[in-house]
């Protein structure tokens, strides 16, 4: 219940329903309208005492609130229930066609070598380091959009991590260095409490794949911007798996939540 609790908090932080209503969701987050003090349409009185201390006194705050859906702020897409399941139903059958791949992967120590330090870039505390440090650089220097950028970033490393740690701990997928020769990949230890059994979603790949998508949203449609953003985000995912760290569909989940995420919290 604590958990649940601060996670709507979270979600009252990231934006209004409409939000969320535009990337498929439909949560009942009571929000202020922007600059008023009154609830919004739809929504009882004193709702927005809810999203009260949650930086709702932020500019910023109230122009996620105002930010129509269409507009190019916004999280509209078509993000259908069916792309999830394809891609999940895609990363079960890779997840058995890699298994043979794995041993020759383990021997290939320059592999394992240029798959850890690729993997190193998707911590969560080195995009969450440098989340909060574009957002203090931002504000020292007066740039308000790199500032815009740190602040987006900072609010999708929180939300990110609070969906994938439950998830990881509810799931307990064994990890793919845990299964014996010629297991199939789909052991499952819910509610365990270890690294081992961490393996889906996976973390690095949703906090690249988030950290993707809020830089390219913040770039002004720059092409060489998005094609280095996702093309850091892959190359950690596929680290992820080539270091026998995760499964396919465990990169594949991950790189989804990060991207809906992304999405949600950038405007």
């Amino acid at each position: 219940m604590t958990y649940l609790i601060v996670l709507l908090h979270l979600l009252s932080w990231v934006g209004s329903p409409a939000r969320f209503h535009a990337a498929g969701l439909n949560l009942p987050i009571p929000f202020r309208q922007a600059g008023t003090g009154r609830s919004a349409p739809g929504n009882p009185a004193g709702a927005g005492e809810f999203s009260r201390g949650w930086g709702t006194g932020r500019t910023r705050f109230q122009q996620l609130e105002r930010t129509p859906s269409g507009e190019p702020g916004s999280t509209a897409s078509s993000f259908s229930p069916m792309y999830v399941l394809a891609g999940l139903e895609f990363g079960a059958v890779m997840d058995v066609l890699v298994m043979p791949a794995r041993d020759e992967w383990d021997a290939d120590q320059r592999l394992q070598e240029i798959s850890n330090a690729v993997s190193f870039a998707g911590q969560g505390m080195v995009l969450g380091g440098l989340s909060v440090s574009l957002f203090l650089a931002g504000s020292a220097f007066h740039r308000p959009g790199l500032e815009d950028t740190g602040y987006d970033l900072v609010k999708g490393v929180i939300l990110t991590t609070a969906v994938v740690s439950p998830l990881k701990w509810v799931t307990g997928r064994w990890r793919p260095f845990r299964l014996e020769e010629g297991e199939l990949p789909f052991r499952f230890e819910p509610l365990r409490k270890d690294g081992w059994s961490s393996s889906f979603p996976s973390g690095h790949a949703a906090l690249s794949w988030m950290f993707a998508t809020v830089i390219d949203r913040h770039s002004g449609g720059k092409r060489w911007v998005r094609a280095l953003a996702y093309g850091g985000a892959v190359l950690i995912s596929l680290s992820r798996i080539t270091n026998n760290r995760h499964h396919p569909a465990d990169v594949i989940a991950g790189a989804m939540i990060g991207y809906f995420i992304g999405r949600l919290v950038s405007r």
